[in-house]
């Protein structure tokens, strides 16, 4: 942890790899949850559960983000969206999560299934 400069109060700390962790379980759990409602199959077949558990290894082959949206009128935003390669037609299924869009804060994304 940096020192602080005399008289400073470290008032919170940061923990990257915790937040990855925290971003992936809400993007699995929400997928997986309208998967299911929908009658669909929940067999989410990427790396997503092993990063939730705490292997890193792949994270940013499969997790990312973005910060091109204005602020939105809800707290947070969960959205699930198919997407298509161009170069391959292989889809993919992606959670987007965005956590206090009402303030402008970026969206993020886990690739929670490939094939199709």
């Amino acid at each position: 942890m940096a020192r602080l400069p005399p008289g400073a109060t470290r008032i919170a700390t940061y923990n990257p790899v915790g937040f990855a962790r925290v971003v992936a379980k809400i993007a699995y759990s929400h997928a997986f949850a309208e998967a299911h409602s929908k009658g669909e199959s929940t067999a989410l077949n990427t790396p997503i559960p092993k990063l939730i558990l705490g292997d890193m290894a792949e994270a940013g082959k499969w997790m990312g983000g973005y910060h091109d949206e204005a602020p939105d009128t809800h707290l947070h935003q969960l959205r699930v969206r198919t997407l298509k390669s161009d170069a391959t037609g292989e889809e993919f299924r992606i959670s987007i999560v965005r956590l206090f869009s009402l303030f402008g804060m970026p969206s993020y994304i886990a690739v929670v299934k490939t094939g199709g």
